[in-house]
C-alpha cells in the first residue's frame, strides 16, 4: 500500500521520493492548513477512508504545557489508513479518549450548582 500511497502524492503534485515512510509529509511538503486539509479530504476519497479517527493535533490538558502537541501525518499511517479503510488511532499515551465531553468532579459540582440555582429562580417564582 505504501507505494499507492506515494503514487497518489505523486498524482497529487508531491515528490514523495525525498519522504522516508515514517516522515511527516505536512512538513515534508510545506504545506498549510488549507493544503493540508485538501489533501487529506482528496485521500480519503481516492481510497474511500474513513477519517474520523485522523486527528493532527492533541489538545493539552491540566498536567502538559498549553499548547496543543502536533501529530504528525506520515505515508506509512496513510497505507495502514488504506488498508483498514480507517485513519488508524494514536498510539501513544499522551493521546487522551476521544469519546467526546466527560463529566469529571468539577463539571458534575458546577452542574449542581446551576440546577439548584436554576430550582431556586422557579420556586420564587412560584410564591
Amino acid at each position: 500500500m505504501v507505494n499507492e500511497v506515494r503514487a497518489f502524492l505523486a498524482e497529487a503534485g508531491y515528490d514523495p521520493d525525498g519522504v522516508a515512510d515514517t516522515g511527516d509529509i505536512v512538513a515534508a511538503f510545506s504545506l498549510d492548513g488549507e493544503q493540508a486539509l485538501a489533501l487529506m479530504e482528496a485521500f480519503a476519497a481516492r481510497f474511500k477512508v474513513d477519517m474520523r479517527g485522523y486527528h493532527w493535533f492533541v489538545l493539552p490538558d491540566a498536567a502538559r504545557e498549553n499548547a496543543a502537541e502536533y501529530i504528525p501525518t506520515t505515508i506509512r499511517d496513510m497505507a495502514t489508513a488504506v488498508e483498514a479503510r480507517k485513519w488508524p488511532e494514536a498510539e501513544t499515551e499522551e493521546t487522551p479518549a476521544r469519546s467526546g465531553f466527560t463529566l469529571g468532579p468539577g463539571r458534575i459540582f458546577i452542574v449542581i450548582v446551576l440546577l439548584l440555582l436554576i430550582g431556586i429562580r422557579i420556586f420564587r417564582l412560584f410564591e
